[in-house]
């Protein structure tokens, strides 16, 4: 063999990465800031070609297909070894202990609500600006009338929450039962800053935030109050949220209650498949993976299908309450298998009811409640939503 043969022989080889897997985590040699493709071939046929930033990837789940992954650079023609992951059949059903409950507010019909659909405890935004928040103390005592715990959410949108206020959320400590408090509301995600997570203004965030999580922790936790922290991509596919927070707060899992996610299921059918909220899930488990944390609870706090009888809204979706109700029964145990080692600390409905009456709107968002406008029920996927927060 010639210089020149062995030459272009050891630089083929360089580009094809080492790939190896990790109970059900894919991780491979190379650069964390380069571009690659996974393919996954299953058993029962089907392949696919996924794009990934990094040097790891937590596939979506296959329940009862042995699937074969490899991976390449993307743009190059060499790929890796192959690895094997053999899904196992059973998933796993909301563990007991969870907290299941819903997103409301405060008007008499969410209390009604919340006693149709069995809530447990009830997810309420308050702003960080209120000084005080002189009326969580009513209606937490309301919610408690109903044997529903509160667990409130401090909102910054569009800002980052300060010291002074992150300190002083100890005031929450008048409020009785109060076991949670989360921190901010999809802060990890750039819609409400304009930004994403390649821009300087979206690391800096993630720094601040982690300090704002552990100067939070500090004084809630000697009264008993745990800090619920946003730790998923929203929907980037990148790991810079994460990476970010822990080279700010190396030990931040310490200060950490549970870590939140909003896996919203991107399904327009039953039929279809969740390639928007199991995936994200998956990506947060390799993530926190990544910084060392495999075993830290995860909060669920919002997860929902939008329908309204059957009419089409803006996201090209048109279901039934029965379709809904068949997304949510069989997407729902997808999504906690996912989680791996991480207990479930709650699963949150989103939301106790439809912002707007049937018809009224196209929006998407204005559906995605349990239970009507009124109240009333949705049929089987307020059925299905009961079941799910009774189990």
């Amino acid at each position: 063999m010639n210089t020149q043969m062995l030459a272009l022989l050891l630089a083929t080889v360089a580009l094809a990465p080492s790939l190896s897997v990790s109970g059900h985590t894919l991780h491979w040699t190379g650069s964390s800031t380069a571009s690659y493709k996974v393919n996954a071939k299953a058993s029962d046929g089907t392949a696919a070609n996924t794009p990934v930033e990094g040097t790891s990837y937590a596939p979506p789940a296959q329940p009862g297909l042995t699937v074969s992954y490899r991976v390449k650079v993307r743009g190059e023609k060499v790929w890796s070894n192959t690895v094997t992951i053999a899904w196992p059949t059973e998933e796993k059903t909301q563990p007991p202990g969870t907290l299941k409950g819903i997103n409301a507010g405060t008007e008499t019909l969410d209390l009604t609500g919340a006693d149709t659909l069995r809530a447990k405890v009830v997810r309420i935004h308050f702003s960080a600006s209120e000084p005080g928040v002189s009326w969580l103390p009513e209606w937490n005592q309301r919610y408690a009338e109903h044997g529903v715990k509160l667990q409130p959410v401090v909102t910054f949108d569009g800002h980052m929450l300060s010291a002074q206020e992150a300190k002083g959320l100890v005031s929450l400590d008048r409020l009785p039962g109060l076991e949670d408090v989360e921190l901010g509301n999809e802060t990890s995600y750039g819609y409400q800053y304009g930004d994403g997570y390649t821009a300087a203004s979206y690391k800096e965030r993630a720094r601040v935030y982690a300090v704002r999580v552990r100067e939070a922790a500090e004084v809630l936790n000697p009264h008993g109050i745990g800090v619920l922290a946003q730790a998923e991509d929203g929907g980037s596919g990148s790991n810079t949220w994460v990476k970010e927070m822990f080279a700010s707060v190396p030990n931040l899992s310490r200060y950490v209650a549970a870590w939140v996610i909003h896996p919203y299921t991107n399904q327009r059918t039953a039929a279809q498949s969740d390639t928007q909220g199991v995936p994200k899930m998956e990506r947060m488990v390799a993530q926190l993976a990544e910084v060392g944390d495999t075993t830290t609870p995860i909060a669920i706090t919002e997860w929902g299908v939008s329908s309204d009888e059957g009419r089409t809204l803006d996201n090209g979706a048109s279901l039934t309450s029965s379709e809904a109700a068949k997304i949510a029964e069989t997407t729902v145990p997808r999504l906690l298998a996912a989680t791996g080692r991480h207990p479930v600390q709650s699963f949150l409905l989103y939301q106790v009811r439809d912002q707007a009456p049937h018809g009224e709107s196209t929006s998407r968002e204005m559906y995605f409640g349990a239970l009507t406008r009124s109240d009333g029920s949705k049929g089987p996927f307020t059925t299905a939503i009961q079941k799910l927060l009774a189990g």
